[in-house]
């Protein structure tokens, strides 16, 4: 009776490691997933280039790519992208149409132009928003004023120079650029608008120049930050360049918009850089942070995507476990509990038979 009872539980104890082992394979090896996006593309993008691009950014990850079927006006790819966990899909997205682009410009302050725009549109507010506002910095060699216009969208601001100052155009050698100012979460009373900059043609660094891009936070706000390590060369032309321009604005532009433009207080050596996200929720900064660091991923070796790219997430789908894990796990695990339990098991029954 004893015997009986020792070997039941001796099949109890086998039984019920090999379940804890099959939940905990599950658990380890469940978070991979397949994700599928469908990218809609121009008819004159390259579409080896673009797997390039795609391939660098998510550089460990199996990528298979086919043609989905046309729209318009152009094509639609579908890119199954193997390996990443389910909560990270859209960060998958992000980085198949996100352009990628970055340059590092100087912002030409307190210029003609902008003082010119500044005298015809401060008397009132125009429609959409539209008004002029005076920007002041301090530097290590004095202050600066700076004139730039502000409006509800760009589209907005664009309309009211083409309608009130035609006669004024950017010379050649800026360009007018745009800052999208996202109020504080907490603060309902303000609505989100843009802001004007003149911004230096020439560029000092692009997202060629960049090694490595990895999310951290801000000591001092606790908000999300870009931190950019810069390669050798990069690094250089970056700490040459700051200490020739003390107490000027950088402007810190992606894909074609002004994520920051802090003043240059001294000569920045050391190969890095940090780029803080706009304001806004936390989940808005982080998704922000995330989106760069995505579209960045490959350093040097991932070209900017083209413009008018459009992901979206259309499945995602549980990878299976490799056939042999579960059967591992479990005869390891399984093996490893008889292995303890049931000589114990055996010998306490033969224990208690001596003892009747």
């Amino acid at each position: 009776m004893i015997r009986r009872a020792a070997v039941a539980l001796a099949v109890a104890a086998v039984a019920l490691g090999a379940t804890i082992a099959l939940r905990a394979e599950r658990i380890v090896a469940g978070e991979d997933a397949s994700v599928r996006v469908e990218v809609a593309i121009a008819p004159d993008v390259a579409l080896g280039d673009l797997e390039a691009t795609w391939r660098a950014r998510l550089r460990g990850h199996p990528l298979t790519i086919e043609l989905a079927g046309s729209g318009e006006p152009g094509l639609v790819v579908e890119v199954r992208v193997g390996g990443v966990r389910r909560s990270d899909a859209e960060r998958v997205a992000r980085a198949l149409d996100q352009r990628g682009s970055l340059a590092f410009r100087w912002v030409a302050a307190d210029t003609e132009v902008a003082r010119a725009w500044y005298a015809r549109f401060r008397d009132g507010v125009r429609p959409g928003g539209v008004r002029a506002e005076i920007d002041h910095w301090s530097g290590p060699d004095g202050s600066t004023d700076d004139y730039y216009l502000r409006g509800d969208d760009r589209q907005a601001v664009l309309d009211a120079l083409a309608r009130d100052a035609a006669d004024l155009p950017v010379s050649p050698d800026l360009e007018l650029m745009f800052e999208d100012i996202q109020p504080p979460d907490d603060d309902r009373s303000r609505s989100p608008y843009v802001r004007t900059y003149l911004v230096e043609r020439a560029t000092i660094l692009t997202q060629a120049d960049v090694a490595e891009a990895s999310i951290g936070v801000d000591p001092y706000t606790s908000r999300p930050q870009v931190q950019l390590d810069f390669t050798r060369a990069g690094g250089r032309a970056f700490g040459e360049a700051t200490a020739s321009r003390t107490g000027a604005k950088l402007a810190i532009v992606r894909d074609d918009v002004v994520a920051s433009a802090p003043v240059v207080m001294s000569a920045i050596p050391g190969g890095r850089a940090v780029v803080t996200m706009s304001v806004g929720s936390p989940q808005a900064q982080r998704d922000e942070a995330e989106a760069l660091v995505a579209s960045l991923g490959g350093g040097g070796d991932a070209a900017p995507l083209p413009a008018g790219l459009r992901a979206r997430v259309v499945a995602i789908d549980d990878e299976p476990s490799p056939p042999w894990l579960p059967r591992l796990v479990i005869a390891l695990g399984a093996g490893l509990l008889a292995w303890l339990l049931v000589p114990v098991l055996a010998r306490r029954g033969c224990l208690a038979a001596r003892l009747r």
